[in-house]
């Protein structure tokens, strides 16, 4: 199997990155929303708490530095983007709807993959000596 997730944009298939990851199918202009991903939301204690290492780098935190903050293991594409030092894509968390918008920060080019920069936030944690 070369492709789990698929939409008319974007599809998720294996990378030589990192094990599978987000490609663009079609040309895609920078500014461009990839998806608006809803998902599972976690109290932060109770994650931390959870032991469930396999999890931290496929969730997001919110607020960032609350101590009522949750955690988010969004659906959709949102597990499967990589990361590296240049990206090409952002995320934005939207208060009012609880979902998280990825967009396009460059160009992207069919059949290039797309990485976003949650490797920021999460050295931010563990330097606080917490896992997110």
């Amino acid at each position: 199997m070369d492709k789990l997730f698929s939409s008319n944009r974007i599809e998720v298939r294996k990378s030589s990155v990192h094990g599978w990851g987000v490609f663009a199918k079609s040309d895609i202009a920078k500014g461009d929303i990839l998806e608006q991903s809803h998902g599972l939301f976690l109290d932060r204690k109770a994650y931390e708490n959870s032991g469930q290492a396999a999890l931290y780098c496929n969730c997001f935190a919110f607020p960032k530095d609350s101590a009522h903050a949750e955690v988010m293991i969004p659906f959709g594409f949102g597990c499967a983007y990589n990361t590296k030092e240049t990206c090409n894509a952002n995320w934005y968390f939207n208060e009012k709807e609880r979902l998280i918008i990825f967009y396009t920060t460059n160009d992207v080019k069919a059949g290039e993959e797309i990485f976003i920069d949650y490797y920021t936030e999460f050295m931010d944690w563990e330097k606080k000596g917490k896992r997110i």
